[in-house]
């Protein structure tokens, strides 16, 4: 049986966004090829810093979904970023409350991007 759409998009959790630093890397981290055929796998895909910085500057209209806990988003988050904590367990099945929430952030709108970002340990 196939996942329900949100928990597709939830798989983007499982692979870490590295946003955290202040420029691009000249090369992806050694992590980074092995998460992007894992994200291939799960019908999504990874996308780089300076990537996300070309859809903000690109008045797209886009989702950005913080995953961290509230204490980690109350320090600092991305621009327009909602944030929506969601633990390991989740990734198999989420809670009737926590579903009703994401279905309403991610709103109506099929075609829009959807970019979901935690903590990266690199």
């Amino acid at each position: 049986m196939k996942p329900p759409k949100s928990l597709e998009l939830f798989g983007a959790l499982i692979i870490l966004l590295g946003i955290g630093a202040a420029s691009a890397p000249a090369e992806n981290p050694v992590w980074w090829e092995r998460a992007e055929n894992i994200a291939r796998q799960e019908g999504y895909r990874l996308v780089s810093t300076e990537q996300l910085r070309s859809l903000y500057r690109s008045n797209t209209n886009f989702l950005i979904v913080d995953a961290r806990p509230d204490y980690q988003y109350r320090a600092g988050h991305l621009p327009r970023a909602v944030q929506i904590e969601f633990d390991p367990g989740d990734r198999h099945r989420l809670k009737p409350e926590k579903q009703d929430r994401f279905r309403s952030i991610l709103g109506p709108d099929k075609q829009r991007k959807i970019i979901i970002y935690c903590q990266n340990y690199d």
